[in-house]
């Protein structure tokens, strides 16, 4: 339509890393493997990614005018009518009509602390998780829940603070990380992922807002223990809040794997489901991304370097195991 403002994104050629091309590399930033000491291609990519780091997050352009840097993380509720991006705006025209702003900006509470780095919503949109960073010598992970009521976003319980939220690249005195959290589609059960405690070993938290406090529900959640397999790299929650699939993308040379678990009825603590659904290779990472149904009876799993190309496998549990599903 003639008043229909239009929109293009820049975003910068990208080159494809072949899985044998990367075992020298031990460490990773923004999807590129940096190497211990001594590698000069890594080094080489380092730099590279310093320097486009505001391009590779893509500008917005209307009319010829540039608005702010586009950030990397978004979510979106089911409904498809509450965006939640990290990007400042107010009201943004398209063919479809207008978006138009809720509430204030919800601002952090720490200088460097990258609030917003993370974001969940649930089904209907009207809460939100929001991940961060509480900065210092050794930096505490921060996640909040905020509920939108009468067009204004106001905090749900309390702040969720916990230790080693990530082994951290540091670079010019930043660190950057991935603090995985999710919310369940009532927005009563809220799972966090912690894959750099204890030297990359990882660990997930779920809890469940009980009396206005948010409680949580049996013990951490832990992987096969291996150093460096960041158990907690991905989750996904049942809509109940009481199915959860977690992904570790780097055990075993980067096999990966994904660990269902639900929660007892009798015991109050999570039981494993089914047996650990691995990757099909090294250097694969299965388990970088994962998805549940509703239910929690089905499972999709993500390995991004499969074949220089990537692929995704959908399991089915059929009350003795995961079976595969297609082919």
């Amino acid at each position: 339509a003639a008043d229909t403002e239009s929109y293009t994104m820049e975003v910068p050629e990208a080159t494809l890393v072949q899985p044998e091309q990367r075992k020298c590399c031990a460490v990773e930033f923004c999807g590129i493997k940096l190497g211990k000491r001594g590698c000069l291609f890594c080094a080489a990519a380092l730099v590279a990614v310093v320097a486009g780091l505001g391009s590779a997050f893509g500008t917005i352009s209307q009319q010829g005018e540039k608005k702010e840097p586009l950030n990397k993380s978004m979510v979106i509720s089911n409904s498809t009518t509450t965006p939640v991006p990290n990007l400042p705006s107010e009201t943004t025209s398209t063919a479809a009509g207008n978006w138009v702003k809720i509430g204030s900006d919800v601002v952090g509470m720490y200088e460097r602390g990258q609030f917003g780095y993370s974001l969940s919503t649930t089904r209907d949109g009207k809460r939100m998780a929001v991940g961060g960073f509480i900065p210092g010598d050794i930096w505490q992970g921060l996640v909040r829940v905020l509920e939108e009521t009468n067009g204004k976003w106001k905090q749900l319980g309390q702040n969720i603070i916990y230790e080693e939220p990530y082994t951290v690249v540091v670079l010019t005195g930043e660190q950057y990380t991935r603090t995985p959290i999710v919310l369940s589609s009532d927005g009563n059960h809220l799972a966090i992922g912690a894959p750099g405690f204890r030297t990359g070993t990882g660990r997930t938290m779920v809890y469940r807002l009980v009396d206005g406090s948010w409680v949580q529900l049996g013990s951490d959640l832990r992987g096969r223990l291996g150093i460096f397999e960041n158990f907690g790299h991905s989750l996904a929650l049942s809509a109940n809040g009481t199915v959860i699939a977690v992904g570790s993308p780097i055990y075993e040379w980067e096999t990966g794997y994904v660990r269902i678990f639900e929660l007892s009825n009798t015991s109050k603590d999570w039981d494993q489901v089914g047996a650990d659904i691995f990757g099909d290779g090294q250097w694969h990472q299965s388990g970088y991304a994962v998805s549940l149904s509703a239910d929690g009876r089905r499972v999709a799993i993500g390995a991004r370097h499969w074949g220089g190309t990537g692929h995704v496998r959908v399991f089915d549990y059929d009350g003795s195991g995961w079976k595969k599903v297609g082919k």
